[in-house]
């Protein structure tokens, strides 16, 4: 019995903010979290790995494990964030990604316009994970990006 209150207690720590406030676990904001760029790797863009044929090179999103302020985030706020293993940066493309007849519009205009820098939502399983000095790094099909979005930020994790 002693060990259920155990972890039931290291739970119930893992729910608190630096501050010690209680993070309701039905949802975190991301207001609580800051997002790391891929620009902040410090990966030289020249010796990004090239993806081949379709496939298109994504940076999951990740949260950052301080805040500008230099306050530590709770490991509860980061783990809750690897649930949204699926809205990432697209940091490379294969030379065809995007160029197939399946994106072409009746008029004959690709209908497929995601380019190097922007956010994507793609498949939650999709893709091969792959660390690159130190990175985690996705590559996914082209038809597997499923949309493109201006902003994350406004995403929200529910558990």
């Amino acid at each position: 019995m002693s060990d259920a209150l155990t972890a039931a207690d290291e739970f119930l720590h893992e729910l608190q903010d630096a501050e010690g406030e209680f993070i309701p676990p039905q949802t975190v904001g991301r207001e609580v979290l800051d997002w790391m760029d891929f620009s902040e790797t410090g990966i030289d863009p020249d010796d990004i790995p090239e993806p081949t044929i379709w496939r298109v090179l994504v940076f999951p999103k990740q949260p950052k494990r301080m805040t500008a302020s230099g306050i530590a985030l709770p490991s509860m706020a980061q783990s809750v964030e690897r649930h949204l293993n699926y809205i990432g940066q697209v940091v490379a493309m294969g030379p065809i990604a995007g160029k197939s007849e399946r994106f072409r519009r009746p008029d004959g205009t690709l209908a497929w316009d995601i380019k190097v820098g922007d956010w994507v939502i793609y498949g939650r399983y999709s893709g091969q994970h792959v660390e690159y000095q130190g990175v985690e790094l996705l590559t996914v099909n082209d038809d597997d990006i499923t949309m493109r979005i201006k902003n994350p930020a406004g995403f929200r994790v529910y558990l």
